[in-house]
């Protein structure tokens, strides 16, 4: 009873954007925390001691997060990830879930000198914060940050539609970065035929490619 949906719908069509783009997270937990929490309110039944209990908790912290501004939940986070962070440091690299992220490629591709990589579009990110910005993604997880244009060739050479040789060419990168979770293997079945590229790492979660080249710094396999 007493479902308060002006809460439940924005939580749940930011939820659902989450999932499709994967970007807004953050937000989409916030939401549905903010509904759930509103939700499980209206179910609690003064005569059960322990939800009486936990009535009288929850009515003492919106006390004191309404007399401290609210801002003091943001410090108390902030403390405990820097507290946690601290206490056991790890890099970047290490957090990274190997059932999703082509970690020995991330790490591969530092060992070569900087260059344009074409990645896969979940990948972008990844690239940037491990290897560095000196190695130039075609896109990443900023999806405002680019023009259309970049997100329509993307999809073109992903798919290999018609006019994606030319988009690739143009771009003329360095180093493939791809992942098949998604759409992407056909881009894959299609460099496969040419003698232009070097695999340097094949793992399932992705492959790491290094375009040949007569004259360049790269190095010589």
């Amino acid at each position: 009873r007493g479902k308060n949906w002006a809460l439940f719908f924005p939580a749940l069509g930011l939820t659902l954007v989450t999932l499709l783009i994967e970007r807004f997270s953050p937000f989409a937990s916030m939401a549905m925390a903010l509904y759930l929490a509103a939700t499980w309110k209206t179910y609690i039944t003064p005569s059960n001691p322990l939800n009486s209990s936990l009535e009288k908790i929850a009515h003492a912290f919106e006390t004191w997060n309404r007399n401290s501004g609210g801002q003091i939940w943001v410090v108390m986070i902030l403390v405990l990830m820097v507290a946690g962070a601290a206490g056991a440091p790890q890099k970047l690299v290490d957090r990274l879930d190997p059932s999703l992220f082509p970690i020995k490629a991330l790490e591969e591709l530092r060992k070569y000198p900087p260059g344009k990589v074409f990645n896969t579009f979940r990948l972008g990110g990844a690239i940037s914060a491990i290897d560095g910005p000196q190695y130039k993604v075609f896109i990443d997880g900023r999806s405002d940050l680019f023009p259309r244009r970049i997100h329509e060739d993307y999809k073109k050479v992903s798919l290999v539609l018609p006019g994606w040789k030319k988009i690739f060419e143009d771009y003329d990168p360095d180093y493939l970065l791809w992942s098949t979770l998604s759409y992407g293997s056909a881009l894959l079945k299609e460099l496969k035929t040419s003698d232009d590229w070097i695999i340097l790492v094949d793992e399932p979660m992705g492959v790491l490619w290094m375009k040949k080249r007569k004259k360049s710094k790269l190095p010589k396999l």
